[in-house]
């Protein structure tokens, strides 16, 4: 009897560090398990900055692939600015940002919203300054962390490649200097025949830039038209009479003598069908989106002033 008692108690002692020792392993597994799924959230919020954004032209991009990574980051004063990706068709440039600090971070306010986090950085390539008109995006999240987009718009012609020198001295509600240079190289696309159609002979539309890639059309149209003339804006259509998204738009203008020179450069979606040849066609803006303009309205004053454009600093 006290021998199998005796057998008992060593079986019970024998399987009490097993027990405990499986359910270590289970914690552990449990533990690194967490870990790697808060790593591949961390890392998803950082490579989906742009699908997360309300830029379409740039989310198809990069769904196309036809971003490149960056991936830099330069850090001053306990902030530390990263540029993920970046984006270059159509004389265009956007890029991906991250700011992270263990200081507390408060949006500027700012007319636009959500707050443009970088100011207007200053940008060089191959050591040529350039001006630009900017857009820009901004999201919290988690505490101490903003992402957002930035897109510069120069009026001026960049190269199709060099070295580009991007300055920012501020980040978020801190001032400083992060300054980031990498290779850049823009997309190529290939040209689209555009007709004109509809145009009143007033206005003197030149195309001077018209390439489609697989997220989008870039489109540069020099107009001239008598200074008393408002302006005139554009849609294009596909071969199927569809007028195709317009993405983007912006218009500088400059009085000579007695004509306007504007310089319109667009961003329109890609048609779902293939289409050889395009047509460019006046349109007015509604709540709706853009809507041909028919006959009867051509000739009339309704066209929207660019100095009336909103998003652009």
């Amino acid at each position: 009897m006290q021998a199998r008692r005796l057998v008992h108690l060593l079986f019970i002692l024998s399987i009490i560090p097993i027990c405990f020792h499986t359910d270590n392993v289970a914690f552990g597994e449990e533990d690194r398990s967490n870990e790697e799924e808060d790593n591949k959230a961390s890392e998803f919020q950082l490579d989906s900055i742009i699908l997360q954004g309300p830029f379409d032209g740039i989310s198809a991009a990069y769904n196309n692939g036809l971003t490149s990574t960056i991936n830099q980051s330069v850090t001053d004063n306990g902030v530390t600015l990263t540029i993920n990706d970046v984006y270059y068709f159509g004389n265009e440039i956007s890029y991906s940002y991250s700011i992270e600090t263990n200081k507390s971070i408060t949006a500027e306010k700012v007319k636009t919203y959500p707050p443009n986090l970088v100011g207007k950085p200053k940008i060089k390539m191959d050591g040529k300054r350039y001006d630009y008109s900017g857009r820009s995006w901004s999201k919290e999240v988690s505490k101490g962390k903003h992402v957002g987009i930035y897109t510069m718009t120069p009026m001026k012609t960049l190269p199709t490649e060099g070295k580009l020198n991007i300055k920012f001295n501020k980040a978020a509600n801190f001032q400083g200097n992060w300054t980031f240079n990498f290779p850049i190289k823009e997309v190529q696309g290939e040209d689209i025949k555009i007709v004109k159609t509809d145009i009143p002979e007033t206005r003197d539309v030149k195309i001077t830039f018209a390439k489609m890639n697989a997220a989008e059309i870039a489109m540069t149209a020099d107009v001239k038209r008598d200074i008393n003339d408002e302006n005139m804006l554009f849609g294009l259509l596909d071969e199927n009479g569809n007028l195709l998204t317009k993405l983007h738009f912006l218009g500088r203008s400059v009085n000579i003598d007695e004509k306007t020179a504007s310089k319109y450069i667009y961003k329109f979606s890609v048609p779902h069908e293939n289409t050889e040849k395009f047509t460019l066609a006046p349109v007015k803006e509604t709540k709706t989106g853009d809507q041909l303009i028919n006959k009867e309205e051509k000739n009339s004053n309704i066209f929207k002033k660019t100095s009336n454009i909103l998003g652009l600093y």
